[in-house]
């Protein structure tokens, strides 16, 4: 029988799931010491982890660990140098909690823009006299955010034209248009604000010209050496017409050029991708 240390309760459906396979013991620490978890992990053959750190000592004195599954994505406590030196893999659980990390996103980004902090101390305290002295906050209706990373449509599309799908159909309209810059020039225009812009004033961080969906496929086809026959499924949904903004600001107060272009960033994702 498989020992599952679980270091941190799960939910109870996850434990009614582990537990109902017979294959499986299941333990469950909630004395997150190292020295408690030295001793709980010794017979382990798994290890589920949450936000608990698990160091290299505790990891050094498992004898039958194979496979530490971390609680989220991130896995910044887990002493990696040690899961490589004994070939322990770490998995991740990319999707579970991505819609409690989204909602996250969005109370922080209220919290900020509303003083929350500021103004809740304000009331508490009693002064109430004083919230015209206090920062103005912000209203996010008709702001433009910036969210970075490689979402599902561009691995899609990727993933498609790598395959040689022939027919290639592509749902919407080719008209669809966005600005799209490549995730280095994203940290450089990030980095560059926070070194040299105006606290509290905001930054469009973007290419500066757009680019319709039907120029993107043509791209992604002539980076991965396709030419099959491209056709637009117009009875399927489509997204916002126009997305762009206007990178004015951050051009002229700040100096910010992309050192990328549309292909060349595209180019270079393309190749992340195929070597993942």
């Amino acid at each position: 029988m498989k020992k599952i240390l679980i270091v941190q309760p799960i939910h109870e459906k996850g434990m009614e799931l582990l537990k109902s396979n017979s294959n499986y013991n299941c333990e469950v620490v909630e004395d997150l010491s190292v020295e408690n978890v030295k001793q709980k992990i010794i017979d382990a053959d798994a290890v589920s982890l949450r936000t608990s750190i698990l160091p290299a000592e505790a990891i050094e004195n498992a004898k039958k660990l194979k496979i530490i599954s971390r609680h989220g994505v991130g896995y910044d406590n887990i002493d990696l140098d040690s899961c490589k030196k004994r070939n322990i893999d770490v998995a991740i659980t990319a999707t579970a909690n991505a819609v409690a990390v989204a909602e996250h996103v969005l109370f922080m980004l209220l919290s900020i823009s509303k003083r929350k902090g500021m103004y809740d101390q304000s009331v508490k305290s009693g002064k109430f006299t004083e919230r015209n002295k206090l920062p103005k906050t912000i209203e996010i209706w008709n702001k433009n955010i910036l969210i970075a990373g490689f979402g599902r449509i561009g691995k899609a599309l990727i993933k498609r034209c790598l395959g040689g799908e022939n027919p290639f159909v592509v749902w919407g309209s080719p008209d669809v248009v966005r600005d799209f810059l490549y995730v280095k020039d994203v940290v450089k225009g990030c980095l560059l604000v926070l070194e040299k812009g105006e606290s509290m004033k905001p930054y469009n961080v973007g290419y500066g010209t757009t680019v319709n969906i039907g120029d993107i496929v043509n791209t992604i086809l002539k980076v991965t050496g396709k030419t099959p026959d491209v056709q637009w499924d117009n009875s399927k949904p489509t997204t916002i017409p126009f997305r762009s903004c206007s990178t004015e600001r951050i051009e002229t107060e700040l100096g910010f050029k992309p050192d990328y272009t549309f292909e060349q960033g595209m180019k270079e994702t393309i190749e992340w991708y195929e070597n993942l």
